[in-house]
């Protein structure tokens, strides 16, 4: 069984910004599980203007953005599973996985 310290469901800005946060708190062991076969989310898909004005200080458009943030979790020690999706979550905390390598649970 796979083991992190902190699991993120989901590799959109909020996915992303969790996984830096868990990082800069001192988490060692961090793991974004994304379904599509890239991160950024529904930003990928926002093409115009209006995005990171608060965060970094310039308009961007929607994948502008997504890449900022991909771009600063490079500096991080975060594994990252694409097209992988989550089947089942227990109250014991096991999340099984399914991808391309088969069922896991972590």
């Amino acid at each position: 069984m796979l083991q992190y310290e902190v699991v993120i469901i989901g590799g959109g800005s909020a996915g992303m910004g969790a996984a830096i946060g868990a990082c800069e708190g001192g988490a060692k062991k961090v793991l974004i599980i994304e379904r599509d076969r890239e991160l950024g989310g529904i930003l990928q898909q926002c093409i115009h203007n209006g995005f990171g004005l608060h965060k970094f200080k310039e308009e961007l458009t929607g994948p502008q953005y997504a890449n900022r943030y991909i771009e600063k979790l490079k500096q991080y020690p975060v594994e990252i599973m694409l097209n992988t999706m989550v089947t089942n979550l227990t109250n014991e905390k096991i999340i099984t996985i399914l991808n391309e390598q088969g069922e896991q649970d972590i």
